[in-house]
């Protein structure tokens, strides 16, 4: 008998595989739309500094950027909520294998 294999909590995973990924989805996305407030920055900055600036253009960026922030913490919100259902369905599993 092998004494070196431990036991792996992939096999616990593999029935959270769906909600896992949207998880990881989740994240990369919110990663990706957390990246807009910045490009923003840079695209006012150019505008301000080359004259004239319209301020619809301008309010459009700032709306931009409020709009990603928001939507990049909502995207956290959920993908932690689904991270953390799996976790702790996972520990239900595992306490019920204990039980059992």
């Amino acid at each position: 008998m092998n004494t070196n294999v431990s036991p792996s909590i992939f096999s616990l995973l593999t029935n959270y595989k769906g909600k896992l990924s949207l998880a990881v989805t989740l994240q990369i996305i919110a990663t990706i739309v957390g990246l807009i407030p910045f490009i923003v920055v840079y695209r006012l900055a150019v505008a301000l500094l080359n004259p004239p600036v319209l301020h619809s253009y301008a309010w459009q960026l700032i709306a931009a950027a409020f709009v990603a922030v928001v939507v990049k913490w909502v995207l956290l919100a959920i993908a932690g909520s689904l991270s953390h259902i799996v976790a702790y369905d996972v520990l239900c599993d595992v306490r019920l294998k204990i039980s059992a």
